[in-house]
């Protein structure tokens, strides 16, 4: 079964099993017994909004107001509810507020309001998966898919639609007429297909909304399945695969409660390059786990708090991770998790560099030792010899690649740490000569072609630019930005944490905290781009995401939360919009003094002009 999800998805699936009996089966609504899904009433749509395609710049809800503005009642109660089917779905990508004010909008066209409590306004409270980065951009195709899809299904009699869409009708059987009656979707609405498959028929098909994903789950995973054959369907292979998993994973995937998900370990680093937790990236570009494959040294830099050394961590992980799914088969890979955790542990080493660290400390010279002085090895040299020892070992699984990171390597003097070594980055398994004092009697030296490196860097300790350029050459540099769409997931998660050891806090959900959550975000933004316009700062002195995610800290310890009596969904913000004190809180005891500390060179009036403005960006009345 593909059932299982992060979220609540029962108010979902009781809203999808009431349309597919009521509308599609029927005629009937998601909100009354009206006649709204009716043949007549889906090709107004059709000829409304499907085929007449307003493009200009207007947002989309003028835009629909334009097109349904000569319909009738029922046809735009008809793309409200399009709308509901539409957004149900999503987790990430639209809030529970969002996707009811949305139908709330269209409804008001025809001069009708959404019912609290009815079918879709709790269907709205729920949600199954991420649905893609084009989910919000590609809605009007998204849209037009889903009612191609009810002018299809309206175009068969009754009793053939209860074939094709009852809740005991054949998925395999309901996707092949879809993909006849439909064709090849364009413009991201092969989302809207993927979402529709899972929303009718979840035990068969994956909560996968993107195909590339898909794809490369098949890709990566298809050898768990005998004779899959390389041309068979995606939908059919992946079911074939979770079939396969099932019996390979009797307790499930990591913190999915017994169940099987693709996009958890030990199965996402296998097949996702990207780690899409937050969302594709809208640029097709390399991702840092592709750039680390093949480069084999890489530089994350970026301004502080970007969760630098953690994206180093999981980037090693990942690595590693993919590597043992293709050398040791993914049956291989999946039966010995136990032997692969031990590599993990043993072969991620992490230096943290700084002004003190030598060529003699990293490569190798003269110390002081017991019995005299005598030439020691380096970290550098300990770890190559480490890892030629565990080359030779013979315990029926390939060796795996071994990850070094060093931290904050701007700190030290990299050419002369590196020293002649500095060359071998380039020729991977080519000797050469060491120049350590007393290392003559340990040979020529070479990098394992399975050493990969991955160094971090704060921007404003020292600019890329000053780096030794030939230095420069032998790493790909992959910038940590600022990532405003991780703070919500992660605010969330310490939460949740949180309300765990504090039973006051389960009165206020989530939900109820998300809206403060998401303006704290869109301040976080804009107190960026105040900092990127500053002319005494700039683009390098942008906050890291990580320094906002304190706030479930300072909220949960705000003393109004402690009286059962508090206001729902006030947190940050009053309701007249002043700011209250976990923001307050967050400003002047993190991000205040961490911007006068970037200022502190510059003339008092000066600083505190800046800092004034800063404040504002952040801190202002919100106008909800």
């Amino acid at each position: 079964m593909a059932r299982w999800t992060e979220q609540n998805r029962a108010p979902v699936d009781a809203l999808i099993d009431h349309w597919r009996t009521t509308c599609l089966i029927e005629d009937s609504s998601l909100r009354d017994t009206e006649s709204v899904w009716t043949k007549e009433n889906v090709e107004n749509l059709m000829q409304e909004f499907v085929d007449n395609p307003l493009v200009d710049d207007t947002k989309f809800i003028q835009k629909l107001e334009l097109q349904l503005k000569d319909q009738p009642g029922d046809a735009v109660r008809l793309m409200a509810e399009n709308i509901a089917v539409y957004q149900a779905f999503a987790v990430t990508a639209v809030g529970t507020d969002r996707k009811r004010e949305l139908i709330q909008q269209v409804l008001a066209f025809c001069g009708d309001t959404l019912e609290q409590d009815g079918p879709i306004w709790t269907g709205m409270s729920g949600g199954i998966g991420g649905p893609g980065q084009g989910f919000n951009s590609f809605r009007p195709y998204l849209l037009m898919y889903l009612i191609r899809f009810a002018q299809a299904l309206k175009a068969e009699a009754s009793e053939a639609r209860r074939t094709l869409v009852a809740s005991d009708a054949d998925p395999w059987a309901f996707k092949r007429w879809l993909d006849e009656c439909l064709g090849e979707p364009k413009q991201g609405a092969q989302t809207m297909r993927n979402i529709l498959l899972h929303l009718l028929f979840p035990d068969t098909f994956e909560r996968i909304a993107v195909d590339e994903d898909k794809a490369q789950v098949v890709a990566t995973l298809r050898g768990v399945v005998d004779g899959l054959a390389e041309d068979e369907d995606t939908d059919v292979a992946l079911f074939q695969i979770r079939q396969t998993l099932a019996q390979l994973l009797p307790n499930g995937t990591a913190g999915c409660n017994g169940e099987i998900d693709f996009y958890y370990s030990p199965l996402r680093e296998g097949w996702d390059p990207e780690d899409t937790r937050g969302g594709r990236s809208s640029v097709r570009s390399m991702s840092h786990l592709t750039a680390l494959e093949h480069k084999r040294q890489i530089v994350l830099y970026g301004p502080p708090g970007t969760g630098k050394t953690f994206e180093a961590k999981r980037l090693a992980e990942r690595l590693i991770r993919r590597v043992a799914m293709r050398r040791w088969t993914p049956t291989g890979y999946l039966q010995n998790e136990e032997a692969l955790r031990a590599v993990l542990d043993k072969q991620i080493e992490r230096r943290q560099l700084h002004p003190a660290y030598t060529y003699e400390d990293f490569i190798g010279g003269l110390r002081l030792t017991a019995s005299g002085t005598e030439p020691v090895r380096g970290h550098l040299l300990q770890l190559v010899d480490k890892i030629r020892a565990r080359e030779q070992e013979q315990d029926g699984l390939a060796a795996l690649p071994w990850v070094l990171i060093l931290d904050e390597l701007n700190r030290a003097d990299l050419s002369r740490l590196l020293g002649e070594v500095f060359s071998a980055l380039d020729d991977r398994g080519t000797e050469i000569e060491l120049s350590a004092a007393g290392s003559g009697d340990w040979g020529p030296f070479s990098l394992p072609g399975d050493l990969y490196i991955i160094g971090t860097m704060n921007l404003i300790d020292q600019s890329v630019e000053q780096l030794d350029f030939a230095l420069r050459r032998r790493f790909l540099w992959l910038l940590s930005d600022f990532q405003a769409k991780v703070i919500p997931p992660v605010v969330k998660d310490k939460w949740e944490a949180l309300a765990v050891d504090n039973k006051h806090l389960t009165r206020h959900a989530w939900e109820h905290l998300r809206p403060d959550v998401d303006l704290l975000t869109t301040r976080a933004v804009g107190l960026n781009a105040q900092i990127t316009e500053s002319k005494l700062l700039g683009p390098q002195y942008r906050i890291g995401h990580t320094y906002f995610f304190d706030i479930a800290g300072f909220i949960a310890r705000d003393p109004r939360l402690l009286n059962r009596g508090a206001q729902q969904g006030h947190y940050l913000w009053n309701k007249a919009g002043e700011p209250w004190p976990p923001l307050l809180d967050l400003w002047a005891f993190s991000l205040a003094p961490l911007l006068e500390e970037y200022m502190a060179g510059a003339m008092p009036q000066t600083r505190d002009k800046e800092l004034k403005l800063f404040r504002e960006a952040f801190c202002a009345r919100a106008v909800r």
